[in-house]
């Protein structure tokens, strides 16, 4: 598995870097989505973007977003990092919570990798316990699809 990973990280790097003919954009954008596996969430976000193409496009986007529990009442503050191009790879570091005051919490360390454009990404994560690892209200292995709508990018036709 982690030969895999490495493979993936470096076949990213490789194929998503862009030399010749680069465009650079650099943007703010929100960001939507949804995660599954036991449990739904949805997640709603901001993104510091930058794009890179000359026909290949690479990007890098880092920023904050929340994760709500679609049938249980927990909820989530991430930070996150993801940079690719046609496989994406990132981290998160998740607050989670359940709305009761008083209740439990947990702190999360979410490795990802996935495949997408860096607008729209199709993301498998593993969430890794740093405090609490017997918080029952999140998933510990995790699917999400995320879209991230960047106004200038839609602009100049490159969506």
């Amino acid at each position: 598995m982690k030969f895999l990973f490495v493979s993936l990280l470096f076949a990213s790097s490789v194929f998503g870097y862009c030399q010749d003919s680069l465009i650079v954009k650099k943007d703010i954008a929100p960001l939507l989505g949804y995660q599954q596996f036991q449990k739904s969430f949805v997640e709603a976000g901001i993104a510091k973007v930058k794009w890179s193409t000359n026909g290949l496009i690479s990007t890098m986007s880092y920023g904050l977003a929340g994760e709500i529990g679609v049938t249980d009442k927990v909820y989530g503050v991430k930070t996150f990092f993801r940079y690719g191009g046609s496989v994406n790879v990132g981290f998160n570091l998740i607050y989670y919570g359940e709305y009761e005051v008083g209740k439990y919490n947990t702190l999360r360390f979410r490795p990802e990798i996935g495949l997408g454009s860096g607008f729209v990404n199709l993301i498998y994560g593993y969430n890794l316990p740093i405090t609490h690892s017997d918080f029952k209200g999140i998933n510990t292995h995790m699917v999400t699809l995320q879209f991230i709508f960047s106004p200038k990018m839609l602009k100049q036709g490159l969506l």
